[in-house]
């Protein structure tokens, strides 16, 4: 069945693509909270 491959494969490019997104949006929240708590003060 070449829907199985298909969906093994998008599975993994999900996993594979989710953490790096997860990872840079939490550095980019962090920033933003940073610089405007920065500026605030």
């Amino acid at each position: 069945m070449e829907s199985n491959r298909i969906q093994d494969l998008l599975n993994e490019l999900r996993i594979s693509k989710i953490l790096p997104v997860l990872f840079g949006g939490a550095a980019v929240l962090g920033l933003i909270i940073y610089l405007l708590l920065g500026r605030s003060d």
